[in-house]
């Protein structure tokens, strides 16, 4: 019975000896994490990507620093943009150090000049055309509608077709004709067109279907104007029609009008 019994103390004993050691072992490994920890948050704060918090501390700002209202400098922000706006708006535009310059009004006689590009290409001297509408118009301040640059009349035997710058719309005018020099008034029929260059483009098969010896002159102002009232169909019923278109064309040449046609074709 004694044996047993120092069997059971011996037993106690170990046990005891045993939950201490476990404990102990269990405190210096609590001990060991925290420190691991310590070490990882202190290399976590070196790798961080450096910001102006990052660098500056309490003790590096001014010490009577006034603290700024975000609202307040928004909106002061905001009205200096406005206001930058407001100032650049008002600068010419530039591109590529180049001022830009302001386009022409579209009149009447600067849309008759841009068109003039047609009978260009179907090889007229502009300057002609120019002067044959400038006479017509009376220095482009009378049309008859809206671009009839020439007092066209309607065709009675052609219909209107796009491809003749014609697309029907007229327009009935009193007009002055001359026969056996006397002049008189009558009532007629005369073409209209959507733009200067449906008017040119018809004035052109006009020319050339009815004033064929102009037309093979096209080229040459006199003779232009000369069958203009010689051909079978005359262009007008003026006799002096011819001598005036011919010392207008002249005027227009010795006054610069090349020069004047280049510039505004140039800015339109």
């Amino acid at each position: 019975m004694k044996k047993l019994w120092q069997k059971i103390g011996r037993f106690v004993v170990t046990v005891g000896i045993i939950s201490i050691y476990k404990k102990l072992a269990g405190f210096i490994c609590s001990m060991v994490k925290k420190q691991e920890n310590c070490v990882k948050d202190a290399d976590q704060s070196q790798n961080l990507p450096k910001t102006d918090q990052n660098l500056k501390s309490n003790a590096d700002l001014p010490k009577n620093e006034p603290v700024e209202d975000k609202k307040t400098n928004q909106v002061e922000q905001n009205a200096t943009k406005h206001t930058e706006t407001a100032q650049i708006s008002i600068i010419p535009q530039i591109t590529n150090n180049t001022l830009k310059v302001p386009v022409l009004p579209e009149n009447k006689e600067n849309q008759f000049i841009k068109a003039l590009k047609l009978v260009v290409v179907n090889k007229y001297d502009p300057i002609i055309i120019y002067c044959h509408a400038y006479h017509e118009t009376n220095n482009f301040k009378s049309l008859i509608g809206d671009f009839n640059y020439f007092g066209l009349k309607c065709p009675s035997l052609i219909p209107p077709s796009p491809e003749i710058g014609w697309k029907g719309k007229s327009i009935l005018k009193t007009t002055h004709e001359t026969t056996n020099g006397v002049s008189k008034k009558i009532n007629d029929w005369f073409c209209d067109f959507e733009t200067a260059d449906d008017c040119l483009i018809f004035y052109m098969y006009q020319i050339k279907r009815l004033y064929y010896n102009s037309y093979e002159n096209r080229k040459n102002a006199t003779l232009f104007f000369y069958w203009l009232t010689r051909d079978k169909n005359r262009f007008a019923t003026d006799l002096t029609y011819t001598d005036k278109l011919i010392k207008l064309y002249a005027d227009l040449k010795v006054n610069g009008i090349e020069q004047k046609l280049l510039d505004i074709s140039k800015n339109i």
